[in-house]
């Protein structure tokens, strides 16, 4: 734990919030906590702990379910938590996770429902999340669920304001900021891909203290917020699978979102921000393999589709073959090039009756299998085998959730007509229906196999159509009062999809988390997160250095882990450049090089040691040292940094963009100790103050570029 989260967690939860005790009986946690988690009493016995705030707050609920936030009506009477009248305790257990502890209740509701809760505390982070599942356990179908609010709370504040980002899409993580005494704001995103125009998660500020939530759902959601001056509260009510109105089969379970809740006391908006930050790295983010031993590190990744000289204008990747990898792959680490991962992404498959596909990636996928005139008599093992050999692994991309051209699917590759859902406007465009366990099953079998023939190690998912209206349209197929059925058994089965896969990777050395890709950054709500990365996080960060750079202000500060494009283009399938200064803005836990027969070789090992300096800082605190720019803005500077608390130093990332006439500007540097002393320099030798007062850069940092279109890398040292 860094110390500025040491010094939170003591001074501030035990003096602003309030240390309580509670008998280890009541609450289950093991012994006295340490002054990390609190503040320690030495007068308290060992049957006696210490508990923060949060922790008071979580097991009281835990030990009050009918206080539990999570309401809904069921055979049109309405529930308010899990009161004992009508939820008897029939199981309950606990075990560890990342950072906290997780606790699995299960009631028998009135006879006729298992209803589970499925919750976790983690007291260092001043967090708490939850589910809960309704599954019908019985022989006849179950009353009508439906308002269901997956949490419902209100918090005491004179005053509250909501912070947070739009989403990817229609707003590339443009940020806003409401009062809410002046308007309640509410969100409803119906398209089935969570993070498109709207982003699930949310900063409920008021002066100082507040709470950071997250919608952990990847189909619809619904999120209200309010501010009741007259009672002093801000109300916050928050579901997915909007409108649900349902009854449950013998055997059938639906669920709520993963609801998280991040509490902060006297903090400014940085410091909360941060708070999250090391919860979602700590206690979310996926491991690097199936040892558990270390999160995900950061890595790069190489893309030849501009190298082929065949590039067919639908999607650059469609051109990569048996002919074009060699020439491409040799001549790049021949020249001493080097990455992580070499990225293989749509096309590489034949279509539904088996034909080679030169051109339509996107109206052609299904089968998952091996294009045999592209990759046969085995190419694609000798590619993978060959870039392993230069320590580059495979990614592979798949899209398992759309079907095209269903009559030779079921002819050819032993499909069922009854696992798509379709609107009947777009006979060529199906959704793989991921409820039905068969249909999961048949897939997986196809991206296993699909694995295990080309070796590949990371596993690639897009998904490029939006799924509410076929949810709709399935449901219409299931009769009366089946309302939200199809998408939440479908979003089940997804999540189910990709635990199986990670299961499979574990279990034989491939990377035990997934690339989440939905056009660009579709589908990266907090339940996605804990088992992939968002690497496409927009579509549009293919384009321009400007856009690339607001979105890293922004959606920086929720999601630690992207990707960087390491070209700078017009449009987002096409050539573009790649030099210092785009590798600099684009410098992320994950980067992208987009190799041609220009490109630089000794510019990519100049930057490889660059970033190997550099990128220990990735999943540290985030600050931003300037105003969001705005994804247009080419004339004003942009500046941010990384600081790692546990060594007392970080690193700045200063842009003098293409059209600035500013040569010189202050920043005032954040997370340093005023009292401190600090090393300032940067990476290409123009800058090296030996000696300056932690106090001093906080007053101001001057950081000149002679030109525009500059970027610079300045390192801040404790001494």
């Amino acid at each position: 734990m860094n110390k500025a989260f040491k010094k939170f967690t003591t001074a501030v939860l035990a003096a602003a919030m309030g240390v309580i005790n509670c008998a280890c009986g009541t609450s289950g946690i093991a012994a006295t906590r340490n002054a990390d988690n609190g503040a320690k009493d030495t007068d308290k016995t060992s049957s006696e702990v210490v508990m923060t705030k949060v922790e008071k707050e979580y097991y009281a609920m835990l030990e009050n379910p009918e206080t539990f936030p999570v309401n809904f009506v069921y055979d049109n009477k309405y529930y308010a938590g899990f009161p004992k009248k009508h939820f008897q305790v029939i199981e309950k257990t606990e075990e560890k996770v990342d950072g906290g502890t997780k606790t699995t209740t299960v009631f028998n509701f009135r006879g006729e429902l298992n209803v589970t809760l499925v919750s976790a505390v983690y007291p260092e982070y001043s967090a708490f999340d939850y589910t809960v599942y309704f599954e019908n356990k019985g022989k006849t179908d179950s009353g009508v669920i439906k308002q269901v609010n997956a949490a419902d709370i209100a918090l005491d504040c004179d005053g509250a304001r909501l912070k947070g980002i739009y989403g990817d899409y229609d707003y590339h993580y443009l940020p806003y900021d409401f009062d809410l005494g002046e308007k309640a704001v509410g969100f409803k995103s119906t398209r089935g891909r969570a993070c498109h125009t709207y982003f699930p998660y949310f900063n409920l500020e008021a002066k100082g203290n507040g709470t950071l939530l997250a919608i952990g759902w990847d189909g619809t959601w619904e999120a209200n917020f309010e501010f009741d001056k007259a009672a002093g509260k801000a109300h916050y009510t928050g579901t997915g699978t909007v409108d649900m109105c349902t009854y449950l089969k013998p055997g059938e379970k639906i669920r709520t979102p993963l609801m998280a809740f991040v509490r902060y006391y006297d903090a400014d908006e940085d410091t909360a921000m941060n708070m999250w930050r090391k919860w979602f790295v700590d206690c979310n983010m996926p491991y690097e393999d199936g040892t558990r031993t270390q999160k995900v590190q950061p890595h790069d990744s190489v893309l030849a589709i501009y190298d082929t000289h065949n590039l067919n204008g639908a999607d650059g990747s469609i051109t990569e073959d048996r002919n074009t990898w060699y020439p491409s792959f040799s001549r790049f680490y021949e020249n001493g090039g080097t990455a992580d991962f070499r990225w293989l992404d749509a096309g590489w498959y034949s279509d539904p009756y088996g034909n080679t596909v030169p051109e339509d990636w996107w109206g052609t996928v299904g089968t998952w299998e091996f294009d045999e005139v592209k990759w046969g008599d085995g190419a694609i093992e000798e590619n993978t085998e060959y870039c392993e050999k230069h320590g580059s692994r495979t990614l592979l991309w798949f899209e398992p959730e759309r079907v095209t051209h269903l009559d030779g699917m079921v002819r050819n590759y032993g499909y069922d007509r009854s696992w798509v859902l379709s609107d009947a406007g777009n006979n060529n465009a199906y959704l793989h229906n991921l409820g039905i366990p068969a249909a999961r099953q048949w897939v997986l079998g196809r991206i296993i196999s699909a694995m295990e023939k080309s070796g590949a190690s990371f596993y690639r998912e897009d998904f490029n159509m939006d799924p509410g209206h076929f949810w709709s349209v399935g449901d219409g197929y299931q009769g009366k009062d089946r309302k939200g059925i199809t998408e939440n058994l479908y979003m089940q089965g997804h999540y189910l999809l990709w635990d199986e896969l990670l299961e499979y990777f574990a279990d034989t050395g491939k990377c035990t988390y997934i690339d989440s890709c939905a056009s660009g950054g579709g589908r990266n709500s907090l339940e996605s997160m804990r088992r992939s990365l968002p690497l496409n996080r927009s579509d549009s960060d293919r384009t321009s250095a400007a856009l690339r750079l607001a979105i890293t202000q922004t959606l920086t500060r929720w999601l630690p882990y992207s990707t960087g494009q390491g070209k700078e283009g017009t449009v987002q399938i096409g050539p573009g450049v790649c030099d210092t200064y785009v590798l600099r803005t684009a410098n992320l836990p994950f980067i992208q090089y987009y190799i041609d027969d220009n490109f630089d070789y000794d510019l990519l090992k100049k930057y490889k040691k660059e970033r190997a300096e550099y990128e220990k800082y990735f999943c540290k605190d985030f600050y931003n040292l300037t105003p969001y720019r705005g994804e247009n803005c080419t004339t004003e500077w942009t500046a941010y940094m990384y600081f790692d608390d546990e060594i007392d130093s970080g690193v700045i990332t200063a842009v003098r963009p293409v059209d600035c006439d500013i040569e010189e500007i202050s920043l005032s540097v954040k997370g340093v100790n005023p009292n401190k002393y600090y090393r300032v320099r940067d990476v290409d030798g123009k800058l090296d103050i030996a000696k300056v007062k932690g106090s001093a850069l906080i007053k101001g940092l001057r950081v000149r570029a002679d030109d525009p279109r500059t970027a610079l890398i300045l390192y801040v040292e404790s001494l």
